[in-house]
């Protein structure tokens, strides 16, 4: 899920050039496919033949998440159906979406929302369309990641990261350790944001609440908390940012998206360590907007990406953000990815991101977050 605050507007990718693949964009047959390029037990017509216009989707990731998947599954998506791709990124949130729906102008056919929280809140105001079933091998992914109007996807951490330098070798053992200044100094990297890096949950966590106590939140108690280091707090907006902050030690540590996390420290090859303990895990959502223009490209689109084996593990290999699709788990990635990825052994001990809680109650805890941010 980098769930990036990427401040872009309405950025068109195309994933493929359309004249490779039909004479023109919005053909409304598949292309023929070489041999072995698609298997139509895989992928059924049924679900990609027929369809019209193009994949437009509502991106709250941006940056190495919207690079990954235009590589991986919606190039796999194009190929098959002739449908281009094209992403609008957005300031990270549902806002624009929200916006949108309201007015009765939607213009996407599938909306990625980062965080569970705003996918409960949009299907409890009646903005989502059911999932099509008929379309959606809803079957072939782990049953709680399936609800009526969505799918859960991208399953993601994030965790405690820190410059190995600015440290002189000292290293953290959980995120307690943010609020240890004696023997870790420095400046500490906060997600602005009370959603899906865990700037709440960490600082209960430190203050003595047991990860499976977790919610409802005691916000006022989290609140002082970080009140003990406020002066040693930089408050991150992006995937990037943060890991710049970290690398040139203006913070000595931080909490960070796990795929950002694996792109410095092993592709990058940066300074830095992490550790899972006292992270959280969380996820993103795909859904199709009610009143979508389009709308079966939407529900092919969530199809694809659950029947995409190889585009998945290629995702998956690329961002660490996997989905619970019942044939695939964390050995049929790179093993580089592997420490990344959310499983049972990695997510022992963190706190699970409760989406319903923030459905009902996200609006309130980021005020009080953002009145104490402001204070």
């Amino acid at each position: 899920m980098s769930r990036a605050k990427v401040k872009q507007v309405t950025a068109v990718l195309a994933v493929a050039v359309c004249s490779a693949i039909t004479a023109a964009c919005g053909n409304s047959q598949a292309p023929t496919q070489s041999a072995g390029d698609f298997d139509p037990a895989v992928f059924p017509d049924s679900t990609f033949k027929g369809l019209n216009g193009s994949l437009t989707w509502y991106d709250s990731s941006g940056g190495l998440t919207t690079d990954a998947k235009n590589e991986t599954v919606w190039k796999d998506f194009t190929a098959l159906t002739g449908l281009p791709a094209q992403a609008e990124f957005t300031d990270g949130t549902s806002t624009k979406f929200r916006a949108a729906a309201e007015a009765g102008n939607v213009p996407w056919n599938l909306i990625e929302f980062g965080t569970g929280g705003e996918f409960y809140q949009a299907a409890n105001a009646g903005l989502l369309e059911e999932l099509d079933t008929s379309k959606v091998p809803v079957d072939k992914i782990d049953g709680a990641s399936v609800d009526k109007y969505g799918v859960r996807v991208e399953d993601n951490g994030s965790v405690l990261v820190w410059n190995t330098k600015a440290l002189g070798g000292k290293k953290p053992t959980s995120t307690a350790d943010l609020f240890n200044t004696k023997d870790f100094p420095g400046k500490r990297c906060l997600y602005k944001y009370p959603v899906s890096a865990g700037t709440l949950e960490v600082a209960l966590l430190a203050d003595g609440v047991p990860a499976d106590k977790m919610y409802p939140l005691d916000v006022n108690r989290a609140l002082a908390k970080l009140g003990t280091i406020k002066d040693d707090i930089v408050w991150w907006e992006s995937g990037s940012t943060v890991l710049q902050l970290l690398n040139n030690g203006e913070c000595s540590m931080g909490m960070v998206w796990t795929g950002r996390a694996y792109d410095a420290i092993v592709n990058q090859k940066l300074p830095l360590d992490f550790t899972w303990n006292g992270g959280l895990t969380t996820a993103a959502y795909f859904a199709v907007p009610k009143g979508a223009p389009d709308p079966a490209v939407g529900q092919a689109a969530i199809a694809m990406w659950i029947l995409d084996r190889k585009g998945q593990i290629g995702f998956v290999d690329r961002t660490t953000y996997t989905t619970a699709i019942k044939d695939l788990g964390p050995s049929d990635y790179n093993p580089a990815v592997q420490p990344y990825v959310v499983s049972k052994e990695t997510a022992a001990n963190t706190v699970s991101e409760d989406a319903k809680y923030y459905a009902d109650n996200l609006d309130p805890v980021s005020n009080a977050l953002a009145a104490f941010q402001s204070q």
